[in-house]
């Protein structure tokens, strides 16, 4: 009854009878949207390194068109999203654990969002007309996911 309310003004899907489903269908799209912009800002790190991110880009967009579109639309924002994605992830972690499930994947993209929440920015990070090759270019220069950085935040957080 409530989606036929909706019809023509939003894309509304009945995702089953129980309470909380469409809180749990959220959840589960939210983590593949955040899973696909860690592993490419991971990837991107690594073709920065290897001074191929230019052609990575190209080729994303060429292959994988709506991945892209998404990594375009996402990833940029995450210099002001970090910190409440990496809580939405450790979120989705926990559900997994609640329904007695060890993830891998997820718990990578959760570390990996905790990481980036942790970026401290030199500039207001609104002020940037930010693209994602630029945001990783940026994080590529704060040394993002060196050894040497990565030891030091261990070092720092004692862990």
């Amino acid at each position: 009854e409530i989606a036929g309310m909706f019809d023509g003004g939003m894309r509304v899907q009945m995702v089953g009878n129980e309470v909380g489903a469409a809180s749990a269908m959220k959840m589960l799209l939210s983590g593949v949207s955040k899973g696909v912009c860690a592993l490419f800002v991971e990837l991107a790190l690594l073709a920065q390194r290897q001074e191929m991110l230019p052609e990575l880009n190209d080729a994303m967009a060429r292959i994988y068109p709506g991945i892209w579109a998404l990594v375009e639309r996402m990833v940029p924002t995450y210099v002001q999203h970090a910190g409440r994605r990496a809580t939405e992830m450790g979120e989705l972690e926990q559900t997994f654990h609640a329904a007695g499930l060890a993830p891998q994947v997820i718990a990578g993209v959760c570390g990996l969002h905790e990481i980036l929440a942790g970026v401290s920015w030199d500039t207001a990070p609104e002020a940037r007309g930010w693209t994602a090759a630029g945001l990783v270019r940026e994080l590529a220069s704060k040394q993002l996911l060196t050894a040497e950085a990565l030891a030091t935040e261990e070092t720092d957080t004692g862990v």
